[in-house]
């Protein structure tokens, strides 16, 4: 990110379960961090040409998944979004990237985030980086309450199997018609007995105490014996349940990709689980899918028992241009761990397709040539670029207005390489890139002051000037002298000298002619940028 000394600041505060006022500090700097606080979860600005930043700064006071977004108030702007951490003290320190949170910095003005968030002090900042002036944009932030609980101690009473907590409970029953139950004392996993508990002697003892189990996954069993005042010990008495402190891991499967963005109006949220998940857990909220402004998403939950899979799909399409933000929810193992599930958004934008024609033949470099592109999706007046791969990146060469779903365009190609077409989102449909296609660009090599439609008659032994012209000015070329027949039906090559031509791309040589039927001809070499070009035989007859 482009910082610069002039900074304009901004703040905004956003105190989860605290109604917010309008307050004004005196270490508050329009110039910026830690900015002004200003109450809200949206805001307009400008960046560019001299107004290079904006910062907004929230405070959270519980735990939330944040989403923020940018979009453009003016067509052709190219912001960027950064989330940055408590502890910078201005957009000019030398560890910025350490700060940072979260970034977004795509092509073009639209921009998102989401992030799970601890209670603190974030900075939202937004960087122009169009150099000719500001442009306008609006900010937009959500914070949605984090839906999943604390992991909660579980009992084994009921006789459960598999717990996810090494300190859990025992429930204890005995009986003693006569002389009742005095005490009574545990052991764990073959472990030394624990001291005898006394309790009121009791003909019927039922309770549940707490039970510390070895913090290590696995089969434990668990030992009990009672006594009665007279001290005889009951026979032997066990349970034994799992301790599975491994965290299931939940691996997304749908939707695939990083840019947040999809083209089905419908997507499809599955995960492949790492063991059995207890599909109640999932089907009743194994996730939490919101808009952007918080409101639910009705959707449909499935899990694959077989295949440990769980999905979701929303129930009606969704609105073209509109953001789901998707949490985890409360899906658990047979234990009763939860996986944990990354927060992410996902927005939903129109299909589009651009398919380019194939470029026949090698053009000259000064001839107009003429490139077509279909397109699907895209609406007519929509600009679509033709980019150039200049061996690091694709950078824009000229673009043209759709008139229809066929754009042409008639230009000459300056050199050869592989292009390709761009269509920029608008933040209602996906950007559209063609596939690549080469064009072989040839240069134009000629011999001035000759004519091909005859031979030119010279004097035996008096010197001629050769000359010609190549375009462009810098291609090396070889001039290369033929001994012909009298019928010029057969021409072989008795000599090349190569020229670099000047600065206007003419280059000459002095021959004298011996007795006989001959030609000249050019040709350039080929090149990176271009391929190679050559030029017709000029004939001369010396008698």
């Amino acid at each position: 990110m482009n910082l610069r000394a002039r900074v304009l600041a901004v703040a905004v505060v956003v105190l989860v379960g605290i109604a917010p006022t309008h307050v004004r500090g005196a270490d508050d700097n329009l110039y910026g961090i830690p900015g002004v606080l200003l109450v809200g979860n949206s805001a307009t600005g400008a960046v560019g040409g001299a107004t290079y930043d904006q910062v907004w700064r929230i405070e959270v006071a519980a735990p939330r998944v944040l989403s923020l977004r940018i979009d453009p108030l003016e067509a052709g702007a190219e912001l960027g979004l950064y989330l940055l951490a408590n502890g910078i003290t201005s957009l000019q320190d030398e560890f910025f990237d350490i700060y940072t949170l979260k970034s977004s910095a795509k092509s073009g003005g639209v921009q998102r985030i989401t992030t799970a968030v601890r209670p603190g002090t974030y900075y939202i900042n937004v960087n122009g980086r169009n150099a000719d002036r500001a442009y306008k944009f609006s900010l937009s932030m959500t914070l949605v309450p984090d839906p999943t609980p604390p992991i909660a101690t579980l009992s084994v009473a009921g006789g459960r199997s598999s717990i996810n907590a090494a300190l859990t409970t025992a429930t204890i029953t005995a009986r003693d018609a006569l002389s009742g139950v005095a005490s009574y004392r545990l052991r764990v996993a073959g472990e030394d007995w624990g001291q005898w508990e006394t309790v009121e002697a009791i003909s019927s003892l039922s309770l549940t105490v707490p039970l510390q189990l070895r913090t290590v996954s696995g089969l434990q069993r668990v030992d009990l014996e009672t006594r009665n005042p007279l001290g005889l010990v009951s026979d032997l008495a066990s349970d034994s349940v799992t301790l599975d402190l491994v965290i299931p891991q939940a691996t997304r499967l749908s939707p695939t990709g990083t840019d947040g963005v999809t083209t089905v109006a419908k997507p499809v949220i599955s995960y492949q689980f790492s063991e059995s998940m207890i599909p109640a857990t999932w089907l009743t909220g194994g996730l939490s899918v919101t808009f952007a402004d918080g409101q639910s998403v009705a959707g449909k939950f499935t899990y694959d028992i077989k295949l440990r899979r769980g999905s979701w799909v929303p129930a009606s399409n969704l609105p073209i241009g509109s953001t789901i933000v998707v949490t985890g929810g409360s899906p658990t193992d047979i234990a009763g761990n939860r996986p944990e599930i990354e927060p992410f958004s996902l927005t939903y934008l129109a299909p589009t397709k651009l398919v380019a024609a194939a470029v026949s033949g090698k053009p000259f470099i000064d001839a107009p040539l003429n490139l077509r592109v279909s397109s699907s999706g895209i609406p007519v007046g929509a600009t679509v670029w033709l980019e150039r791969y200049t061996g690091s990146e694709w950078v824009g060469y000229r673009s043209i207005t759709l008139t229809s779903t066929i754009g042409r365009v008639n230009m000459p190609v300056p050199e050869s390489g592989r292009y390709r077409w761009r269509y920029q989102s608008d933040g209602l449909r996906k950007e559209a890139i063609s596939s690549a296609f080469t064009i072989a660009v040839r240069p134009r090599v000629v011999l001035t002051g000759q004519s091909t439609s005859s031979a030119r008659a010279v004097v035996l032994g008096r010197a001629v000037t050769i000359a010609g012209v190549a375009t462009p000015a810098s291609m090396p070329v070889n001039l290369t002298l033929y001994r012909c027949n009298s019928s010029f039906t057969t021409c072989t090559p008795r000599e090349t000298t190569p020229l670099v031509p000047g600065e206007e791309g003419q280059f000459s040589l002095v021959w004298t002619p011996a007795k006989g039927y001959w030609a000249w001809g050019v040709k350039s070499v080929a090149t990176a940028e271009y391929s190679a070009g050559s030029s017709p035989l000029y004939r001369f007859r010396a008698p």
